[in-house]
């Protein structure tokens, strides 16, 4: 999930809870992985100027959660796969190669975005 300002999957996250509805889905224990839009840029950049670098610098491993499956896909069809599965994506070779995020928490993500 791209975190960034002015709309995106962070805008839609954010909206139940200024309604006073949100809340953790099933359990709360699936896994969502995040960046910064500006360390997408920054590492977009560092792979196209680093010559060692080829192939896919992710690798997604989902998580299941059953819990609330059907009501998930029924009110947000497609969507509802990455929240009830979770995803965890680790840039394994870009840590391999020197690259340093510039928002390693969401702590600190959040607090430039909001």
């Amino acid at each position: 999930m791209v975190l960034g300002q002015g709309g995106g999957a962070l805008q839609n996250a954010l909206t139940p809870f200024k309604l006073f509805l949100g809340g953790a889905i099933g359990d709360g224990q699936q896994l969502m992985s995040w960046i910064h839009i500006e360390d997408l840029v920054s590492l977009i950049l560092f792979s196209l100027n680093n010559e060692k670098i080829y192939g896919p610098l992710i690798m997604k491993r989902p998580c299941w959660l059953p819990l609330l499956a059907v009501l998930l896909k029924i009110l947000l069809g497609e969507v509802s796969g990455v929240l009830i599965k979770g995803q965890n994506v680790i840039p394994e070779k870009a840590f391999l190669h020197g690259f340093q995020f510039k928002y390693p928490s969401l702590k600190n993500a959040l607090k430039n975005l909001l």
